[in-house]
Parts: C-alpha cells; structure tokens; sequence
C-alpha cells in the first residue's frame, strides 16, 4: 500500500504537475510505511519526499528529512544509503548558498563512495568538491580534486570522463588567469573530440573553446566565441547547465561590446538572452537562477533609466528568494535594492541629460552581477555584511494618510524633522498603489519601508539597511492584525475619532519593544 501511493505520488508531482495532492499522498504512504515497520519501505519514501521538496524549491524542508535519513543509515550501518543522501543534503547546502555546509557533505559521500569502491559516486563527489573549491577562490584544492578526477578517468580509460574533467581544468584555470594552462588542456580535449562521436564531448569542446577564446583580446577570437556560444544556445537536447554557462558568457561578451560600441541595440539581444536564462529557471525549477534572473533584468531596466523597474524587479527578486529559503541571495539583493535607492537622485538627474554608457555602467551593478554568476554560481554568505539598522521612529496612518499612531524610536530625534516627515509620507501613501508588498524610499536622512495592510499603512523610519527592517514592520503589524480589538480600533479610528486606551497603547508600545529592539 505504501509502495503503490508512493508510485502514485510520484506520477501526480512530476507528471500531472499537483504539488500539493502529491505530497500528502506521499506523507500517507510514510506514515503507512511506519506502520509497517519496514526500514527500507520507509527510507525509499522520505527519499521520494525530499525529491518533491528539492523540486518545488522547499529546501528547509527537505532538510529536515534528509538529516533524519542520513541519522537513521548511519544507525543501521548502512554505508551505501547514508552517502547518497549525503550528496543529497551536500546537493541542497549548495542550492542554498551555503558553500561550506555543502563541502562537508559532498567529502563525507566522497569517503563512503571510496570504502564502498563505487567509482561513479566517487566521480560526483570529486567533481562537485572541486566545483565548490573553485566557486570559493580556493583554486590549489580544486585543481588537486581535478587531477584526483584525470587518475580515476585515465585508470578506467573513460574518454568522455577524461573530456568533461578536462573542461572542468580549462575553467579553473581560466579562473586562475593562466590562459596557456587552459589551452594546453583544450588541445587534450579536442584531441578526444576528435577521435571519438559523442555530442556532449563536441559540446563540451565547442564550449570550452569559446571560454578561451573570450578571454583574448583579438575581436576576431571574440567573434569566433559568439559564434560558438551561438550555437550551443541553439542546438537541441543540450543538457540545461551547459546552455546556460553558454548564454551567461555570450551576455558577458555582449556587455563589452556594449561598453565599446554604445549601441543600444544589444540590449534588446541582452533581454532575449536573459528571456531565455528565464525560460530555463522556470522549466528547470532552478530557484537561484530564476532568481538571477530577475535581478539581472533589473539592471538592463537601469540601462534604459527605468529606475521604478529596477526597483520592482529587485522586489519580486528578494521575495522568490525567501519564498524558497535563500536567505544569502535575499540579503544581497535587498542590500542592491538599497543601494539604489541611494542612488534615485543621481537617476532624476540623468533624465534632464543623456549620460553615455560608460556612466550609466558605473551606477549598475551588472558587470558584477554577471561575473559573479560565471565565477560562483551562487551568492557566497562570506559576502554578506549582516547587520541591524537603527530604529528612529515608527508610524501608523489611515489610507487617506491621516496620522494613528506614531512613536519616536531614537531619543535625538528632533521634533521638527518628525513634522516635516509625516506631511510628505501622507504623499507617498496617496501615491502608493502597489499593496502587496513592502515598499522602500529615503527621506532627508532616513530610509523607510511603507507596508499596506486591510485599510492601515506602516511606515518604519531607520538609519542602515532594510532587510532585517522589512521583516520587523511585517512581524508588527501582524502582530496588530491578530490583536483584533486594538486591529478594529485602529481601523474605525478616522470614523470615531475615539483614542486608544491606555491598555492599548501600552500593548503596542511593548510590541515595539520586542521587535525593534
């Protein structure tokens, strides 16, 4: 019974696409498979749950049965099990950003692969600790993980292992900036190319081909790397990595000739290619990715002075990313959007003239963006500054922008900057018509997030940055929404005229108090 409702769940998930009918059967039949008291009934199915939970993105989640996988083979001693669902909690750390979390468990599947004598999880495992190595700068130790992979390929006389490794060499050392290194070992590789008919060896050879010739500065090399990256992007059954390592280079190139050339047609070629970068996130649920690929459209948004764009994109961004638990990719893309939101004055000025390309590069981040997402793939948590913001006052309004509630939060405040700020948040609150999510501006010296919520708007005024200050006003005012006499108070305040009690006030204030400071 647990068996068939496993087989069935899976059908629905992948097939007929019921996320949710499919996950309960799925925990129907762990509970079934409980009952049963078969161990290896069970373990097939939390298996099968932290498939469908990787697959929607719920990564926590998919930790949670994971570890309680890896607990119950390492009990029984079952050292086969135990390294596969170590690659696959090495497989999520990964997906999450967490480059150490995902190292450690990639070299524990590694070391049981090794005792078990499986030279295919043996080979995962190298290439994945080598990838991680070489996604954090640590290029001696991938380099050494690579070479471990050429022994085992040249042992077994696999050329289409041999290839891929060799692939995996010419980008490290591109990484490394030793171009002769790199064209030493794509001469190896196009020797295999040639001696054997295998279209991901071709594929790998053409693409790898392109990242050499990218790097030189001859136009015709440059041309010719295009032409390549064209051509991969284009050809059917293409495995989905491949073409995107292809578009993400071709987009690069594309940026340089941009800066050089100041002809604004590319960008229409760029957003194609970024179109396509999307395509792939949503077809592939590759979360980061779709991720990425919004927040580089918010930087072609820039190029064409479309700052509000920008800033919706950077928006829509960050809540994917928490959406699916990637909490280091959310917290660099709200430190951008703040940044930008530094910078809006700079972009009113640039209406009044046409700046050239160079200067309109200068206040995007693109370049960074890209090269980030060809060197490392993810957002490395080591680059993210965490840091609380300064709370200096905290408002509440009705939605014709009359004043509720407000409370000074930084003593030195002084009452006139309050009395210029709350006559010009009740003309941002006019002007507010997006309501599902948290909006952020400056005023004088101060940021703000304005958050809509029934017929109430708060406002949270603060010095520093807005991530951890975008889930503090979301935290009071549900807080409020759940308290539903002070909530109906609030609300028919404008109609009444009636004050909070003191009762009230005095749960408000403490709510403060909780969650600000």
């Amino acid at each position: 019974m647990a068996l068939s409702l496993h087989n069935y769940a899976t059908k629905i998930i992948y097939e007929d696409l019921e996320y949710e009918k499919g996950l309960t059967l799925l925990h129907e039949a762990l509970s079934d498979a409980k009952e049963s008291g078969s161990n290896r009934t069970f373990q097939a199915i939390q298996t099968g749950l932290i498939s469908a939970y990787i697959y929607k993105g719920e990564l926590n989640r998919a930790l949670e049965f994971i570890n309680e996988l890896i607990e119950s083979f390492a009990e029984i001693g079952d050292i086969e099990g135990l390294a596969i669902a170590q690659m696959h909690k090495g497989q999520i750390n990964l997906k999450k950003g967490d480059l150490d979390e995902a190292l450690e468990f990639y070299s524990d599947a590694l070391e049981n692969f090794r005792i078990l004598e499986r030279p295919d999880g043996t080979r995962e495992s190298l290439t994945n600790i080598g990838k991680i190595f070489q996604m954090k700068g640590e290029y001696d130790k991938a380099l050494y993980q690579f070479y471990e992979l050429n022994k085992q390929s040249n042992n077994q006389k696999n050329k289409l292992f041999l290839a891929l490794n060799y692939s995996n060499l010419i980008s490290c050392y591109l990484d490394l900036g030793d171009l002769e290194k790199a064209a030493s070992y794509l001469q190896s590789l196009q020797e295999i190319d040639k001696e054997t008919e295998n279209k991901l060896v071709k594929i790998t050879n053409k693409l790898s081909t392109a990242l050499v010739l990218k790097r030189n500065e001859s136009v015709q090399d440059r041309l010719k790397a295009k032409e390549l990256l064209k051509y991969i992007i284009n050809e059917k059954d293409v495995e989905y990595r491949t073409v995107e390592t292809a578009i993400l280079n071709l987009c690069d190139l594309l940026l340089i000739e941009l800066k050089k050339s100041e002809d604004y047609k590319l960008l229409e070629e760029l957003k194609s290619l970024i179109n396509k970068l999307q395509e792939i996130g949503i077809r592939e649920l590759t979360y980061p990715l779709l991720v990425q690929t919004y927040w580089l459209q918010s930087q072609i948004s820039l190029l064409e002075f479309n700052a509000e764009g920008a800033q919706h994109l950077y928006t829509k961004a960050q809540v994917m990313a928490e959406e699916k638990e990637l909490e280091p990719m959310a917290r660099k893309i709200s430190d951008e959007h703040d940044f930008l939101i530094g910078q809006l004055d700079l972009w009113k000025k640039f209406t009044t003239k046409l700046p050239s390309i160079l200067e309109l590069f200068e206040l995007t981040r693109i370049e960074d963006m890209l090269s980030q997402m060809l060197r490392k793939g993810v957002v490395l948590p080591s680059e993210i500054e965490k840091e609380d913001e300064q709370p200096v006052l905290i408002s509440i309004f009705t939605e014709s922008g009359e004043l509720l509630f407000s409370e000074k939060l930084f003593d030195t405040l002084e009452d006139d900057i309050i009395e210029r700020i709350l006559p010009e948040m009740k003309t941002q609150i006019e002007e507010e018509t997006d309501y599902n999510t948290a909006r952020r501006g400056r005023l004088y010296d101060y940021s703000y997030i304005l958050r809509k919520i029934d017929k109430l708007f708060f406002c949270y005024y603060f010095v520093g940055k807005s991530y951890s200050a975008i889930h503090k006003i979301e935290k009071f005012s549900r807080i409020l929404n759940e308290a539903s006499k002070i909530w109906e108070r609030l609300v028919t305040f404008s109609q009444t005229g009636s004050n909070l009690n003191f009762e009230e006030r005095n749960f408000i204030a403490s709510s403060i108090d909780n969650i600000f400071f």
